[in-house]
């Protein structure tokens, strides 16, 4: 398994044209990694973008956007927040009773991974708060890894950002 994180200013909510130039760049580097994509696949704006020899996710915040290409693997999903904008009282909305987390950005950024993951694979729960998150693992003081039921993932902190990616 291989997974590809790419961030840019350029991508985030602020920039109003970064929904294309986040499509345009993810087309340039799959195709400069040697995958077969059908342009229109991956730049129409309409639909998620597909590439059927790798998994593809994109998250932004207003200030930083970015995507995950995962070589290897069935499917994967990628959040980015702002640390700082995740509090526990968020994070508790979308928590089952019986959830733990090490943190509420981390929790928050694990669900919305997994949750889309599961997504790509038409195997989301109707509602978020129905994915359960468990078997935390912390690999650092800034890492985690994560399970739930399909996949796995790991979330960590880079600079003022809380970054997770899901995989399966």
């Amino acid at each position: 398994m291989e997974l590809k994180l790419k961030l840019s200013e350029k991508f985030g909510m602020n920039n109003s044209d970064n929904r294309k130039l986040i499509r345009e760049c993810l087309l340039v580097d799959l195709k400069a990694d040697g995958y077969k994509v059908v342009d229109s696949a991956v730049t129409n704006l309409d639909f998620l973008p597909t590439c059927n020899e790798v998994g593809i996710s994109i998250s932004h915040t207003s200030e930083i956007g970015g995507y995950v290409i995962g070589c290897g693997v069935e499917a994967v999903g990628f959040d980015i927040e702002s640390t700082e904008r995740v509090s526990k009282k968020l994070a508790d909305r979308i928590a089952k009773s019986d959830e733990s987390y090490p943190a509420p950005d981390f929790f928050w950024c694990a669900k919305e991974s997994a949750y889309k993951m599961l997504g790509s694979l038409g195997k989301a729960p109707a509602v978020i708060s129905d994915l359960k998150i468990h078997s935390w693992s912390e690999e650092s003081a800034n890492s985690v890894e994560f399970k739930f039921e399909g996949g796995q993932g790991r979330v960590w902190r880079e600079k003022t950002y809380t970054l997770a990616v899901a995989w399966v």
